[in-house]
């Protein structure tokens, strides 16, 4: 029932963590598997995150559950990051419906970074937003960018999933509100909703650059998934 974290890096402005690196490792049954704050150069490449009892792995209950949190507050913030041909999946198992919560993980990576790269990432059977990128708190007018590229998101909901007392028929690929963003070259298979920009609920964001070109979205839609926008 309590929050879990595998590896949490907890850095500060003035004694910051630098050039850690973590891959090669399979991370399961965690509410978070990395967390970070006050990171200068921070890799996570070719880990393998899984769940074999989706959100219960995590908690069972409704708080957020994603993979990856990194955070900007007033202790640190995260720097040059680069997420990297990792292999993740909400829910490993077979049959949702015998899990308590009756659905995924929420997503791989929730973060606020200065300079993050998310490349060549294979995501599937996630319940909410597979990448959340965050707006900037602490340096609003930094021009470091955000680079989403080379992903595959398997966005089908496993048969069964449940929110709120009715099945679980959408969820998201990316949702973004950062500056200075690059969407380029994704795959999204079986989206219900692509991409997803909310940036007016954020009124102090300014100077938004934002590309997406060369993305794929592909969804046959059925009764399990409720088609929306690609973008």
């Amino acid at each position: 029932m309590a929050q879990t974290n595998a590896i949490q890096l907890l850095g500060t402005n003035q004694n910051a963590i630098h050039n850690f690196t973590i891959q090669h490792c399979r991370f399961e049954g965690f509410s978070t598997a990395i967390s970070g704050q006050g990171v200068k150069g921070l890799i996570i490449q070719n880990n393998i995150f899984a769940s074999p009892r989706g959100h219960d792995n995590a908690q069972d209950n409704s708080q957020p559950a994603a993979y990856i949190w990194l955070a900007d507050n007033f202790n640190g913030q995260c720097f040059d990051v680069k997420i990297l041909n990792n292999e993740v999946s909400g829910f490993t198992g077979a049959d949702i419906t015998k899990t308590k919560t009756l659905r995924p993980m929420d997503g791989f990576v929730i973060a606020i970074a200065y300079g993050i790269q998310i490349k060549g990432n294979i995501m599937r059977n996630f319940s909410e937003e597979h990448i959340v990128l965050q707006p900037k708190i602490t340096f609003v007018q930094s021009t470091d960018s955000a680079w989403i590229t080379g992903n595959h998101f398997y966005q089908a909901i496993p048969s069964g999933s449940m929110k709120n007392g009715s099945l679980l028929d959408a969820n998201y690929g990316i949702r973004a509100e950062c500056n200075n963003l690059m969407i380029t070259d994704n795959s999204f298979h079986e989206y219900s909703l692509g991409i997803l920009m909310r940036p007016f609920e954020f009124p102090k964001l300014t100077d938004h650059t934002i590309t997406i070109t060369g993305n794929k979205f592909s969804s046959a839609g059925n009764n399990v998934y409720h088609v929306r926008e690609a973008i």
